[in-house]
């Protein structure tokens, strides 16, 4: 991943809370508004760039995590069924520096599915993405961070198929997604032998703290993630490391 900001692109229509009342034969019926949002959002994201640029004319200091080339960038995890019907959006994401990556088909949780339709589903997708962009796809995040204790499984596949990152675990408790005793920051996912990069969610602790005298600041930042960067020296500085099994 090459960027600690992080978008999803599917419609009001498709998301997960939706599923028991609308089909995804039924999608079609539905008003897409993914086109006219995500246009704004890429008109903004041009716009704060061109005034960072203005701002910050020179790199900013070795310590930062940020640099003027990347601070405005994105990473895009697009839907497959969007992409189809909207090729000249993914091509303006793409043509503003941004990342495209996988963000599955259909938007099906994953352990609704069988292995292969799983794989059938992201086959799909990364295949629409690559040939409207013309690159490599190589990050996947799961539809509603759907990689849980019920479907490491996933993991082997996406390898087979070809990605080198995966950003579908959100280390919390939920109702239907999430993997908590996993790391709160990137680690190395080890898949029989192969590795894999695995982002959490951009998260912060927030420490509660008493002010000090004179001071109204209550809250006191205590950690954030850092960028997301696939860069060798990063790879190097990974902490932590889990095994899954590709037959979990």
């Amino acid at each position: 991943m090459l960027n600690a900001l992080t978008i999803d692109i599917e419609d009001y229509f498709q998301v997960h809370a939706f599923s028991d009342v609308i089909r995804y034969e039924e999608w079609e019926n539905f008003e897409c508004r993914v086109e006219r949002n995500t246009n704004r959002l890429l008109d903004i994201l041009d716009e704060c760039k061109s005034n960072f640029l203005s701002n910050f004319p020179n790199s900013l200091p070795q310590t930062s995590v940020l640099s003027p080339r990347t601070s405005q960038l994105a990473t895009f995890f697009v839907l497959g069924w969007i992409a189809e019907r909207y090729p000249n959006l993914i091509r303006r994401i793409k043509d503003q520096g941004h990342e495209i990556a996988c963000h599955g088909y259909a938007h099906k949780v994953i352990y609704n599915q069988t292995k292969e339709e799983f794989r059938e589903d992201i086959r799909k997708s990364k295949a629409i993405l690559e040939d409207i962009t013309g690159d490599e796809v190589i990050g996947y995040r799961a539809p509603s961070y759907s990689i849980t204790n019920k479907s490491q499984w996933a993991f082997g596949v996406l390898v087979e198929e070809g990605f080198k990152y995966d950003s579908s675990i959100f280390p919390i408790h939920h109702d239907f997604y999430g993997l908590p005793t996993a790391p709160r920051f990137p680690f190395i996912i080890s898949l029989n032998g192969n590795s894999n990069f695995e982002f959490s969610m951009l998260n912060i602790e927030l420490n509660t703290a008493a002010p000090q005298h004179g001071s109204t600041t209550a809250l006191e930042i205590n950690s954030v993630l850092i960028t997301h960067n696939l860069k060798q020296q990063h790879r190097n500085t990974a902490s932590q490391q889990h095994v899954f099994s590709s037959n979990a």
